[in-house]
């Protein structure tokens, strides 16, 4: 979905998301991803770190 919109910016956000766990944060992730103008402004909801997103280090 990142790169669909974004390109090859979007995709680089790809791997971040990878160690996320919380289920409502990624749903949150997704529904800003719809209204984003350009990755960065999804950065502050998928690099708020593990301690922040829900994973375990």
């Amino acid at each position: 979905m990142l790169d669909l919109k974004f390109g090859e910016a979007g995709r680089v956000l790809g791997p971040a998301l990878a160690p996320i766990r919380d289920i409502a944060l990624l749903r949150g992730i997704r529904a800003a991803i719809k209204t984003a103008s350009t990755p960065d402004d999804l950065r502050p909801l998928i690099e708020g770190g593990p301690e922040k997103n829900g994973s375990s280090g």
